[in-house]
């Protein structure tokens, strides 16, 4: 067995996954689009505020992963360009979106942690 081989298989599945390595449309779709929309279902759900901190803070480190695994599949991709690229537009977008979204979930984190 070659080194290389030796390295590919100790990877760990979430090595794998931020690392691109488990290609861009189970990056991007199963373990991006689909568990960010039931993450965001769940937060939208009357619930104890200590419900909507945990599922929050569950959602943006999942935000802050995401858009890295998918701009490295997107890289590794071999398939039509375009969805490559389309992918890494999402990424970027995503980010914007949370980076623009921050100060209010500080806002919203201190709030809930005084009454908690």
């Amino acid at each position: 067995m070659t080194n290389e081989n030796t390295q590919t298989i100790s990877k760990g599945i979430c090595s794998k996954f931020i690392f691109g390595d488990l290609g861009l449309p189970t990056t991007f779709w199963l373990l991006g689009v689909i568990p960010a929309q039931f993450l965001n279902y769940i937060i939208t759900l009357k619930a104890e505020p200590w419900h909507w901190l945990f599922f929050t803070t569950i959602t943006f480190l999942h935000a802050c992963v995401i858009p890295i695994a998918v701009w490295n599949a997107a890289n590794k991709y071999d398939g039509k360009k375009i969805w490559a690229i389309l992918a890494k537009t999402m990424a970027v977008i995503s980010v914007l979106r949370w980076l623009i979204f921050l100060p209010s979930l500080i806002k919203a984190y201190s709030a809930i942690l005084r009454i908690v």
